[in-house]
């Protein structure tokens, strides 16, 4: 071990320990652990990490504690590795043989060695009985010419990838596949690159038969390629899963973790399965991985940054298996999801399929895959009365699925989760070509772990936080694609109302409106009454904690006494509500389709519809003033916007809103606004000039239907309207 490298491991020693206990009970650093039965393995988890080969087991078990097996640890088992990997070139720059050049991939990749210990005889043994053909991508201010334009997410922005869940199927939030991810040109060259340049070694672990190298990755490509997975990542999704496969009853009573994202594992495995039907990954579960990365982008690595020695010396760079130390997080960083990306398609066989659950009553040898002469199961069920889903490789679809982290809850996962296989390909042009890599996560602090640092007085002011945070966090289908899908069917551009939907439902979250007006219904109006809806529910949330006595900030009370308004036994209470009014006349009116999509959603409840002449309606249908909370008026009247005005301001309360579309650039509204803004009086504009404040906006990227004016209601009968103080600074 280099001696300055003592500092980073004396600092992570404990870090490290806890990652060796973690790779020796749960397999961490090598997938096929998972895959060897009860019936067949032995009870030492070491032998069970590295499957049946015997001389690899024997080895491992007789040092089970050497550390470099977690700082350099590689990818997977094999006696042997075959690679003609040949220098490139080398730069003047610097003594790295680069040995080959992918610009999708961030540039100069070189070979690098499996581990820190590489110069130590015994290591070096060890781990090249572990590794494969390992390479890392150059960071750019090493490399000649970084490349400046290409990129791994180079799909068009207007044919986004297509998901396709299957959450159903696999009974995870999380289980889905990326129709068209990557282009085919990308695809294409990174298995080139790695078939033509880097060469693959042969990986040969017990049932596990396949081609492997791995490839280290800069950050800004792995970031790069998770922003095209990461949307579609359902981070609720991901706690549920964690909780799912706590064992102890007394776990499963704690609160779920949360979770947020911290990256794409940089250290990309790609596998080759060729096409004699013999090569093939056996069913397992996934375990979770710390962070890949390489000792370049230690920031106190100067030797070898600097490549002081040639490239097949001591300093040669080198993998890192737990790279935990390059993050800043304070938290384990762990994978908790598993990334596929299919690289070619033009190949029969080799699909990802999925299998039932092992259960209790059904840990039998048929899950060893023991097989007959002709390649069937050794039991009378063959395993593909077991299959659940098979996914059929496509170039640049990627596939995403859970894993499981420590040895406990991959071995509970083999009865509650389907297991997974890299099933044989039958025959084709080139073998199969795919890249596993990994989701990374970190646990975010709980509450309670926040106030344990805090000193007891200051702990006090903080420990309802936490309820009040998760009674207003907001919740809503609207933030949902698939409300999108359902209320799309009522845009047309013609309304120009494609950013007011978003707008209204924020605008009435916001100010808490309840009783609403709409003159010209259609797209708008499923977005206000999801916001009536969603107020509804939020209220009820935090009036619940207010009567518990937490909803409180700083141990000071937070709610006013306007929650006393949404109790349904207060005489204050008001039902929400939207009345809308529209005649149905415009030649390219959705207002008659909204109360279908109302009701496919849920929020018929709160919808009264009127057909007929918005000039007469109100009068009819409301017969106290200042009664209205909000109107929203959305229909062309130019020239008669002062006597509608005049006709509908009494009913507007203290405080409410006309919320006026289309105001800005057109001639005829833009001189009522006008005549508002220069306070004219009621005779020119219908309302009196002291009673409201006005905020006009525009979307400058349209011509018509392109603006709105927000007037609030700031005297009513009774005098002005005015809100209230609670606070000196806050």
């Amino acid at each position: 071990m280099r001696l300055h490298h003592c500092g980073h491991w004396l600092a992570r020693l404990t870090a490290i320990l806890h990652h060796l206990q973690i790779i020796s009970e749960s397999c961490l650093c090598h997938p096929f652990a998972l895959l060897t039965s009860s019936a067949s393995a032995s009870n030492s988890p070491l032998v069970r990490r590295y499957g049946s080969s015997p001389s690899v087991a024997a080895f491992v078990t007789s040092r089970p504690s050497k550390i470099s097996s977690v700082r350099g640890a590689s990818l997977s088992s094999e006696s042997s590795i075959s690679s003609s990997t040949a220098p490139l070139q080398s730069s003047p720059q610097h003594r790295f043989e680069v040995v080959a050049h992918s610009p999708v991939l961030g540039g100069d990749i070189i070979r690098i060695r499996p581990g820190p210990d590489e110069d130590d005889a015994e290591d070096s043994g060890f781990l090249t009985a572990l590794g494969v053909p390992t390479f890392a991508v150059l960071p750019s201010h090493l490399q000649h010419s970084p490349p400046k334009d290409a990129t791994i997410n180079n799909v068009p922005a207007d044919c986004p990838p297509r998901r396709l869940g299957l959450e159903a199927i696999l009974q995870n939030q999380n289980a889905f596949l990326l129709i068209n991810a990557l282009t085919p040109s990308t695809c294409e060259s990174i298995l080139t690159l790695c078939e033509e340049e880097l060469k693959f070694g042969n990986y040969h672990a017990g049932k596990n038969n396949h081609g492997a190298m791995q490839i280290v990755i800069p950050k800004h490509v792995a970031d790069s390629l998770l922003t095209v997975i990461g949307p579609h990542v359902d981070l609720e999704g991901v706690s549920e899963s964690e909780f799912e496969l706590r064992s102890e009853e007394s776990e499963r009573t704690n609160k779920r973790k949360s979770y947020s994202m911290a990256g794409l594992n940089r250290r990309l495995r790609v596998y080759r399965y060729s096409p004699d039907q013999r090569e093939s990954f056996a069913p397992h579960i996934d375990a979770g991985f710390p962070p890949g990365g390489v000792s370049l982008d230690d920031d106190d690595d100067d030797t070898i940054a600097s490549g002081s020695r040639d490239s097949g010396g001591s300093d040669r760079p080198f993998l890192y298996w737990d790279a935990s130390h390059q993050y800043s997080q304070s938290s384990e960083i762990v994978s908790r999801l598993t990334v596929l990306i299919y690289l070619n398609e033009d190949f029969s066989g080799g699909h990802t399929k999925f299998y039932s659950p092992r259960c209790e009553s059904d840990r039998s040898s048929d899950w060893d895959r023991g097989e007959t002469a002709n390649g069937q199961a050794s039991n009378d069920e063959s395993f593909e009365d077991r299959v659940i889903a098979s996914i059929q490789p496509r170039t640049g679809s990627i596939l995403v699925f859970p894993q499981a982290v420590a040895e406990e809850a991959v071995e509970r996962a083999r009865y509650l989760w389907p297991l997974h296989e890299g099933s044989p390909v039958i025959s084709g042009r080139r073998p199969k070509y795919v890249i596993r890599t990994d989701i990374l996560f970190e646990t975010n602090p709980s509450n309670e772990e926040e106030l344990s640092m805090l000193p007891e007085d200051e702990a006090r002011l903080f420990q309802h936080d936490e309820a009040v945070r998760q009674v207003f966090l907001p919740r809503s289908p609207a933030f949902s694609s698939l409300f999108l899908h359902h209320v799309e069917s009522l845009y047309n551009p013609h309304m120009g109302v494609e950013n007011f939907g978003p707008f209204l439902y924020s605008f009435i979250r916001f100010t808490k409106r309840r009783r609403i007006v709409e003159v010209g219904a259609g797209y708008t109006t499923l977005w206000i009454l999801q916001a009536l809806k969603d107020n509804e529910l939020e209220l009820q949330r935090i009036r619940d904690l207010d009567n518990e006595g937490r909803l409180r900030m700083l141990d000071y009370p937070f709610g006013t006494p306007a929650l006393t308004d949404w109790d349904v036994s207060s005489p204050s209470y008001v039902p929400s509500s939207l009345l809308c009014i529209d005649n149905c006349e415009h030649q390219r009116q959705t207002a008659s389709n909204a109360i279908g999509v109302a009701k496919t959603l849920g929020l018929d409840q709160y919808l009264n519809f009127l057909q007929g002449d918005a000039f007469d309606a109100l009068g009819t249908h409301f017969s106290e003033v200042e009664s209205i909370d909000m109107l929203w008026c959305d229909f062309g009247v130019g020239s008669r916007m002062a006597e509608y005005a005049s006709n509908v301001w009494k009913y507007i309360k203290p405080g409410g809103f006309l919320v006026c579309h289309s105001t800005l650039t057109n001639r005829r509204t833009r001189e009522w606004l006008e005549g508002l803004r220069g306070r004219k009086g009621e005779k020119v504009t219908g309302i009196p000039s002291n009673e409201y404040v006005e905020l006009s906006l525009l979307e400058d990227h349209k011509r018509f239907q392109n603006s709105l004016t927000i007037l609030q209601k700031r005297v009513g009968i009774t005098g002005p309207f005015e809100e209230p103080i609670y606070s000196e600074y806050a």
